[in-house]
């Protein structure tokens, strides 16, 4: 989703809101969208460290944000949500802070560490903050080269080590980590009785942190090993023998990790293959391209997931996005949302000139509720409080079983 076409969020954009790529220039009035190519000759090799080490204040009249992330390839839609998010932001609070406009500068990244590291040396020197990136692997080299050129940034990765292990005080999480939503899956599973599991997912830095996280949440219950722990590389088309180990096992429930084509192709083949037992799932099974992929297949599924579109909670922000874009809104969207909404709030409080330093110390003293979930951090730039849900696939769609709440670990 999100390739091969114009991205939905330009059809439906704030004219006035310049949106610029990285190392390119705009022209007044007509603001370039293109996204950057992966592997671009004007993409700066992965140093791992800030080719400058300034948070940039904003010029007079412009605030410049920078939005690494994924514009092309399979995950294009990560970029292409998060800008929908950010737009309807400003469609609610205004495009600008005391008279000083944002203008956005995108940055690929690939969801890949290397292209992590490319995306946040294009921006130094270039903005004041960053919405993004949204892929793990990214915002593990992403992160530090930020932090040193002393720009905060927003991020929706759930990795729990971008927090616990790196150390910056830079970051700032606006959505639970894996260590909440994994503790509440591994709480879920054992609720239903199951003991014999087995774990599937992809080898992906995001899928593999997220099972041993399950794997280290479900010991912590008390529970034994899983009986089958089965990987493959990402945009795999066959899992049969994987599924045939999980057969071997008898396992009585399969938790499944792993991006949303990925998870929605393993379920419909264990489906074909008539392996009938319960799946578990992460954020991706409430994901719409889960859903559009994976059909009735997975119905019966619970998962767990930082923002449920069909939840009553939601509700109001899941029908302006709607309405707005004629797609459903998704995670990749609502915590961008909720990003940009702190960073307004922020540049209100610290004022539209507000060094990188400024701004930290702003964002770092927020407390507001946006129409998603609160938003307050700790000490580490995780939520203070972390709203999550229970959901279960019915019909093809995910609906609400349960919105939890867990403070911050």
């Amino acid at each position: 989703m999100g390739t091969g076409s114009s991205p939905r969020w330009l059809r439906a954009g704030i004219a006035s809101v310049a949106i610029v790529v990285a190392g390119c220039t705009s022209t007044p009035g007509a603001p370039s969208i293109a996204p950057v190519t992966a592997g671009s000759s004007n993409q700066p090799a992965a140093t791992g460290t800030a080719v400058a080490a300034t948070g940039t204040p904003a010029a007079a009249g412009v605030i410049k944000i920078g939005v690494p992330n994924t514009f092309t390839g399979p995950q294009a839609e990560y970029g292409e949500f998060t800008m929908n998010g950010v737009m309807l932001a400003l469609d609610e609070k205004g495009d600008s802070v005391a008279g000083s406009k944002f203008e956005f500068i995108k940055s690929e990244d690939q969801c890949t560490p290397e292209g992590g590291a490319n995306a946040a040396n294009k921006l130094i020197g270039q903005v004041v903050a960053a919405i993004g990136p949204t892929c793990s692997g990214a915002v593990s080299t992403a992160g530090p080269i930020l932090a040193q050129a002393k720009i905060p940034y927003l991020t929706e990765a759930y990795l729990p080590a971008l927090t616990e292990e790196q150390g910056t005080d830079y970051i700032f999480r606006n959505i639970p980590s894996d260590r909440v939503l994994m503790g509440a899956l591994a709480e879920e599973v054992k609720k239903h009785g199951h003991t014999k599991i087995a774990l599937a997912n992809d080898t992906t830095t995001f899928s593999a942190g997220e099972s041993a996280i399950f794997a280290e949440s479900w010991k912590g219950l008390g529970m034994p090993d899983p009986v089958a722990a089965v990987t493959w590389d990402y945009g795999a088309s066959d899992w049969a023998g994987q599924i045939e180990k999980i057969r071997q096992t008898g396992a009585e429930a399969i938790v499944i990790l792993a991006y949303e084509a990925d998870a929605a192709g393993f379920v419909k083949q264990t489906r074909q293959l008539a392996l009938d037992v319960p799946f578990f799932g992460g954020y991706a099974f409430g994901q719409t391209s889960f859903a559009e992929l994976v059909g009735s297949a997975a119905d019966g599924s619970l998962f767990v997931t930082n923002f449920l579109r069909t939840a009553p909670e939601v509700k109001g922000y899941a029908d302006k996005y709607q309405t707005k874009y004629g797609i459903p809104a998704s995670t990749t969207d609502s915590s961008p949302y909720a990003s940009m909404l702190v960073l307004i709030d922020a540049f209100t409080r610290a004022g539209p000139t507000a060094s990188g330093e400024q701004l930290r110390d702003a964002i770092r003293a927020t407390n507001i509720t946006t129409p998603v979930w609160p938003a307050a951090f700790n000490a580490k730039g995780d939520l203070k409080v972390a709203t999550i849900w229970i959901g279960e696939m019915q019909g093809g769609q995910p609906v609400e079983v349960e919105r939890k709440t867990y403070d911050a670990p």
